[in-house]
């Protein structure tokens, strides 16, 4: 369905570009079928005077150098970017392009809006490689990276800086501009010394700093987007069912980019549907040294630990998970569960209460609190918890069945029955079913004394 919505948007989008580029380069276009109904006039009355082309306004250079800056994003390398140049040859020169350049460099400097992205783009334009265009895109490109406000550099390198004799704390440092930094480094020894040890540079000029700075701060900006790159082909690998090759891509991840928290926490979810609970907890313990406070991450440890029969340490999991959010039902609901697994019933039962106190239609903690009813001999109660979740879901071929032993233990053989009817008739393979409905029609023929 997807595939079809997509093929509909690119059919309008295609539909309206190539009337776009038909009036902006004056181009013409046939299709197949349009060229075989195409007949060659009878009587060449006279000789149709051809427009020049419409040279490019500004607006036309901006919208041209924006799919530029796109295609150049999405991996363009100097032959694509030259052929993109060199189809506008009949409208503009590089001349006029490094003009209209620096006059849209100006207008974006005079702005106070922030442009990361857009100064990433055009530094990377210029390291493509295209002339003079790329050389003077690369150089307002640090120009924009130099004067922007709250800007990251800094505060990503140093924990707090002094201005003025004041201590400014991580957070507030990111109100500073560059240019601050500029003009407290010569008299600021101390500060100078500490940014050039950590950048491994001998210099001690201001400006040379803050160029290397910029430098340092967009190889990382390159190196972010490659493992952001590799982390969507991983998830999008894991969508698709294709979890081996999820798990290559996440460890491609990891290999650029090694503190990516979401990046090992989706290897583990990865690990543990495949079955590996050791490698899917170390997984997991590596994306909690990075974010200790992750709730969920907690409590998919909890589960791949219960999946090992380390019931222990399975719950203390869970706990950790619900003193950071206790208002998560799956977790009250997986404590559940571990704490029925060591036979603490009562225990389970309260952690489905919670559970169910969050997410009352939460069928399947109904039909768990029906099991610990059961097992503490209490029949009556567990079928009306097994009644509560097939109101919420009458298909749940596990919940009838539950109920149909239930209703044999409480001595309501027919209905016992009819309840493993059910259950078989949703799920006809379902084993289980079968044979507890064998052994009560066994029981129902020859009862016990």
């Amino acid at each position: 369905m997807l595939r079809g919505i997509w093929q509909n948007i690119w059919a309008t989008l295609a539909q309206t570009l190539l009337k776009w580029f038909e009036h902006l380069f004056g181009w013409g276009f046939w299709s197949p079928s349009q060229v075989s109904k195409v007949q060659p006039p009878r009587i060449k009355a006279y000789k149709k005077k051809v427009e020049p082309l419409k040279l490019l306004d500004d607006a036309d250079y901006e919208f041209l150098f924006m799919q530029l800056l796109e295609g150049v994003a999405y991996g363009w390398e100097q032959k694509r970017v030259l052929r993109f140049l060199a189809a506008l040859e009949s409208r503009t020169n590089e001349a006029e392009w490094v003009a209209w350049l620096r006059r849209f460099g100006e207008r974006l400097l005079a702005t106070p809006m922030p442009n990361y992205q857009l100064a990433a783009q055009m530094i990377s334009l210029g390291e493509v490689g295209c002339g003079n265009l790329g050389e003077v895109a690369k150089e307002i490109g640090k120009r924009l990276l130099r004067r922007e406000e709250n800007e990251q550099i800094i505060h990503f390198l140093l924990e707090d800086v002094e201005l003025n004799g004041k201590q400014i704390e991580a957070q507030a440092a990111e109100l500073i501009s560059v240019n601050d930094y500029l003009s407290i480094l010569p008299p600021n020894d101390s500060l100078v010394e500490r940014i050039a040890k950590l950048m491994q540079i001998e210099t001690r000029e201001a400006q040379e700093i803050i160029e290397a700075l910029i430098d340092r701060f967009f190889a990382i900006n390159a190196i972010n987007n490659k493992s952001q790159e590799w982390f969507q082909k991983a998830n999008q690998q894991y969508m698709n069912g294709n979890i081996l090759a999820a798990i290559a891509s996440y460890d491609k991840v990891l290999s650029i980019k090694p503190k990516f928290h979401d990046a090992w926490y989706n290897r583990g979810v990865a690990l543990k549907d495949l079955g590996r609970y050791e490698e899917a907890i170390l997984s997991y313990d590596r994306a909690l040294e990075l974010q200790p406070d992750s709730s969920e991450t907690w409590n998919n440890r909890g589960a791949a630990l219960r999946s090992l029969g380390r019931v222990e340490e399975a719950i203390a999991s869970y706990d950790r998970a619900l003193e950071l959010k206790e208002d998560r039902h799956k977790n009250w609901y997986n404590r559940g569960i571990a704490l029925f697994n060591l036979g603490r019933i009562e225990d389970a039962i309260a952690s489905y209460d919670k559970a169910l106190q969050l997410q009352p239609d939460f069928h399947q903690a109904w039909n768990n609190r029906g099991n610990a009813f059961m097992k503490l001999g209490r029949f009556a109660e567990a079928i009306a918890n097994y009644d509560k979740a097939l109101e919420i879901k009458p298909d749940k071929a596990e919940a009838w069945n539950n109920r149909g032993t239930a209703l044999f233990n409480s001595s309501h053989l027919e209905e016992a029955i009819s309840s493993y009817d059910k259950a078989l008739s949703i799920q006809p393979h379902f084993d289980e079913a079968r044979q507890n409905r064998e052994n009560v029609l066994r029981f129902a023929q020859f009862p016990r004394g």
